[in-house]
């Protein structure tokens, strides 16, 4: 098997992806502007189940969801795709919807620390709401 990536600005050619509902690619297009994506074609072929996409675990874990963002994000993204076809300005609103999803690196001494009953926990990391 050769390797063969792709990202979202290739992705509609696997042939796999005619599988997704209309509602899935879009939300693909939405989210990848703001995250990063990228998959092989092992994963593409081997791991991911097609006829069942939609409750498949590498596939959603893969393929960029609409729940990765919140919905405000996912809604700014999305009109700022419908606005402009400026790739330079999509780029400016999903740095902005960035910079708000994480702390930068320089304040994550600051800023990711978890705390139990207000005291907070030294030498762990949280970044993600869902964790």
């Amino acid at each position: 098997m050769k390797y063969k990536s792709y990202t979202s600005s290739n992705y509609l050619t696997i042939p796999q992806i005619s599988k997704l509902s209309g509602e899935s690619k879009y939300n693909i297009e939405v989210v990848s502007s703001v995250l990063p994506f990228k998959v092989n074609n092992y994963v593409i072929d081997e791991l991911i189940d097609w006829e069942n996409y939609e409750d498949d675990p590498m596939f959603n874990l893969t393929f960029p969801q609409r729940d990765m963002l919140l919905p405000e994000h996912f809604d700014e993204m999305e009109a700022a795709m419908g606005k402009s076809t400026d790739k330079k300005y999509h780029k400016e609103v999903s740095n902005k919807i960035r910079l708000q999803l994480n702390p930068s690196p320089a304040g994550q001494k600051e800023h990711n620390i978890p705390m139990i009953d207000n005291v907070k926990l030294y030498g762990v990391q949280h970044k993600y709401r869902e964790t």
